[in-house]
């Protein structure tokens, strides 16, 4: 069943625009204490991975922001491997402060 934010009108059900806002919503479910619906967004990214790169650091965000710092740092890995140019801004988004570098 959708989320409440989900449901919102404006919220993308899949693609390549459904990345950020995907993330976005994983790391605010990861900080409120909703550990299985942050999961289900860092897992709705990674399905998206071999189609869409960026996924990789946005599913990495969430897996640190649940304090899963190995996880986050695995996906890290792989999104420099195929160039994902998402890593750009690992120092500059707070999302990603928390990713080890």
């Amino acid at each position: 069943m959708p989320s409440r934010a989900e449901r919102h009108s404006g919220f993308p059900a899949e693609g390549p625009e459904a990345i950020f806002p995907v993330s976005v919503l994983g790391c605010a479910y990861a900080v409120v204490g909703q550990q299985s619906a942050a999961l289900q967004m860092a897992e709705k990214l990674l399905a998206l991975t071999d189609q869409f790169s960026p996924a990789l650091v946005q599913a990495a965000a969430i897996c640190s922001e649940l304090g899963d710092k190995d996880r986050a740092f695995e996906l890290m890995e792989k999104a420099l491997v195929v160039r994902d140019d998402g890593l750009l801004w690992i120092k500059s988004s707070s999302r990603l402060s928390r990713v080890p570098v």
